[in-house]
């Protein structure tokens, strides 16, 4: 028989592990997906929220910068380094971690380069097959069947002027959001989610940001002095930046089609096609908010899991996680939920799983 306690040892992981991909996500976090043509400032309705929000998507993608951020969720608050240059068309991105451990994350020329201070060593993965957010690019096509935009201010941020809008839901399946957009060069420099009565859960914001134009040199800067160390990267790996969780692998049986009998609307799958059959995570987006499910075969020697068994969920800031055991005829499995979602949300999604 299991124990609530062995559920909630390895949800802790998992989470601790989804916890740690914010740091990959802020990376797209700060660059979301064209959509429009280009446009400018000059070009638009100054109180309309969604002229800003599509301008913001089409303008970020043009703008270089070199700027410093916090990352705030509940009472943890960490800082980044943040330099985007963009050549031929192409963007380069590089994230320094100021607190803690020295790394960076890299993104280059199809490859995400992950250097540890320790050791001078940095790890390249093909940025094509990390089945992580970086596969979810925000994305604002079709937002407003989902959410109501209102402009709420002008306002100043990292000491220049933002446009500030709200992102209202139309239902309570997801989170209110606040978008701080640069008044000249439409780029978002601050986010805050929020619950529907207004509690901030998480915050990003820039504290210093420069627009000038990035060389070559500024933003390769340090990194010639680390080795390369080459990671073979197979479906089903799951890439954390921490190197304490430097990759692990759990792949599902070919037959084993995990369903998901309840989304909230306008959820839909952004995990790649190639990758389905053996995945051990998938990831769903509204364009906005997202979630993943981590999907574990149990191991044997635990024994025979009891129906009774109690799932465990918890928050952290914006992050709601949901865990629980299945038992199906190919074996017991935890599926955990991890989603920037209310805990009813992720519960519900939780609770509706089958494996097939």
């Amino acid at each position: 028989m299991f124990h609530a306690s062995n559920v909630s040892l390895t949800a802790n992981v998992i989470f601790e592990k989804a916890c740690r991909q914010w740091l990959v996500r802020l990376l797209p976090l700060l660059v979301v997906s064209s959509v429009v043509q280009a446009g400018s400032v000059g070009d638009i309705n100054q109180a309309d929220p969604k002229a800003w929000i599509h301008l913001m998507n089409e303008q970020v993608k043009q703008v270089e910068l070199d700027g410093y951020f916090t990352y705030e969720r509940g009472s943890h608050s960490s800082s980044y380094h943040y330099i985007r240059q963009v050549v031929d068309g192409d963007e380069r991105q590089r994230l320094i971690f100021m607190d803690g451990e020295e790394q960076e994350l890299v993104n280059e020329a199809g490859f995400l380069r992950c250097l540890h201070a320790k050791g001078r060593q940095s790890h390249n993965i093909r940025t094509a097959e990390i089945k992580s957010i970086f596969n979810v690019r925000k994305d604002f096509t079709h937002v407003w069947e989902y959410y109501d935009g209102e402009f709420l201010s002008d306002s100043r941020v990292a000491g220049r002027p933002v446009k500030v809008i709200k992102l209202q839901p139309k239902d309570d399946d997801r989170f209110p959001y606040i978008f701080a957009i640069d008044s000249e060069k439409a780029v978002l420099l601050k986010m805050m989610v929020i619950t529907h009565s207004n509690k901030v859960l998480e915050r990003f914001r820039y504290v210093s940001i420069n627009f000038d134009d990035v060389s070559d040199a500024d933003f390769h800067r340090g990194i010639e002095d680390y080795t390369s160390v080459a990671i073979d990267l197979h479906q089903g790996e799951q890439y954390s930046p921490s190197k304490a969780q430097e990759l692990s692998s759990v792949v599902l049986p070919l037959d084993v089609e995990v369903m998901l009998e309840w989304l909230p609307a306008g959820f839909v799958e952004k995990t790649k096609a190639d990758v389905l059959a053996s995945a051990a995570s998938r990831t769903f987006s509204d364009g906005l908010s997202s979630f993943s499910l981590f999907v574990e075969p149990l191991d044997d020697s635990l024994g025979d899991v009891d129906a009774k068994s109690r799932s465990i969920s918890t928050v952290n800031g914006g992050t709601a996680i949901s865990a629980r055991y299945l038992q199906s005829k190919k074996g017991a499995f935890q599926m955990t939920v991890i989603g920037e979602l209310p805990l009813d949300t992720v519960n519900e999604i939780s609770s509706k799983l089958l494996i097939k």
